[in-house]
């Protein structure tokens, strides 16, 4: 991968928009289009609208020397300790097909930590990415640029899906809690606890268990299969990579953190997993696997994690209509998880009851 582009666009000043995927060449030039798009920063009420318009600072990088790149590649590619120094917009396959059905994302890249230090003052990392909605770039890249704001300051105001739409999206989510999140940051402590050695940790002896979950919500299957497609059994607290569309090969890893701990970067390595199948809107299976950090890899995105399971467990969540011809936005969830250490049943029970509650509970 070259990276001089990036650099000269760095040197300059300027936010890296790249392009990662190459299908449409219509649906990237609408990318550019409404990435470069002004945005009014002026008060609602102001008399002064357009006085404060304000276009993101960024140059376009259309080379297929950078097709299916993602934040964790970037990341390996610089080190832990590289000097490239900046942020980075990803328009991926994802964001090609969100343009041409309205509510455009794309993946922002931190790529501004330069060591370990670094990492726990700006509590981020080389590689950590969140998926933003159009219409906040500017705001982002803006403050970015003159330092006034912190990259993690964005990226832990993401909605629980990962998007971020804006600080007042964010307020208005955040005291909205789910009654199983309690007993799933319980079951996600006793997990960590396990993992890293704790004195209630529990030995894990090889044996593989099974999880079966069935949860009723209001919705249509369509509704409910755009929010809860995408649960993976570990709410998200710092950010994923990846390409996280419902498309089958499509594969992300999240961060391994507490969900909701108020200082989220002790990270206990990636949570990785890649979709086998899609049947909208009623079926996603996707493979899921724990890469546990090794000393090298610590700070940094890096292949060289570990697995915790010698083969993935396989998540299968079904959407089917439930409820009388009467209750017809009723739809039965069902969440099978087949592969994951048995000591960890109960807990995943908790965790994915926590995790589809929450996203079915979007807007």
């Amino acid at each position: 991968m070259q990276l001089d582009r990036i650099v000269a666009a760095f040197e300059s000043g300027v936010t890296p928009l790249i392009r990662t995927d190459f299908g449409n060449d219509d649906a990237w030039q609408a990318v550019v289009a409404q990435v470069s798009e002004p945005v009014d920063f002026a008060v609602a009420d102001s008399d002064e609208s357009g006085a404060d318009s304000y276009a993101p600072n960024v140059t376009i990088i259309d080379d297929r020397a950078f097709e299916g790149v993602d934040a964790r590649m970037l990341a390996e590619a610089i080190g832990p300790a590289g000097e490239i120094v900046g942020y980075v917009l990803l328009a991926d396959s994802r964001s090609m097909s969100e343009v041409c059905a309205a509510g455009l994302t794309l993946d922002y890249v931190d790529l501004s930590v330069m060591g370990p230090e670094d990492a726990e003052l700006f509590r981020s990392f080389t590689g950590r990415s969140f998926r933003v909605a159009v219409g906040e770039v500017a705001g982002i890249e803006a403050n970015l640029a003159i330092a006034n704001m912190d990259f993690h300051e964005f990226a832990d105001a993401a909605a629980p899906d990962g998007v971020f739409r804006g600080f007042e999206a964010a307020a208005f989510h955040e005291p909205v809690w789910p009654v199983e999140r309690e007993a799933g940051l319980s079951a996600a402590s006793a997990v960590l606890a396990d993992l890293t050695g704790g004195p209630a940790a529990r030995p894990l002896h090889g044996q593989l268990g099974e999880v079966v979950l069935d949860r009723e919500f209001k919705g249509t299957r369509t509704r409910l299969f755009n929010r809860v497609g995408y649960a993976y059994g570990w709410p998200l607290s710092m950010g994923a990579s990846g390409n996280g569309s419902l498309e089958v090969g499509s594969e992300v890893r999240h961060d391994a953190t507490l969900p909701d701990a108020e200082d989220p970067y002790d990270r206990q390595g990636e949570i990785r997993t890649r979709i086998l199948e899609v049947d909208k809107p009623s079926r996603v299976v996707r493979t899921w696997n724990w890469l546990l950090p090794t000393p090298a890899t610590s700070t940094a995105r890096s292949r060289g994690h570990k697995p915790l399971l010698e083969r993935d467990a396989v998540v299968t969540v079904e959407f089917t209509k439930a409820g009388s011809p009467r209750e017809a936005n009723l739809t039965r969830v069902r969440v099978r998880v087949v592969g994951i250490p048995a000591e960890w049943e109960a807990d995943f029970r908790a965790l994915w009851a926590w995790d589809i509650a929450r996203l079915a509970a979007l807007d």
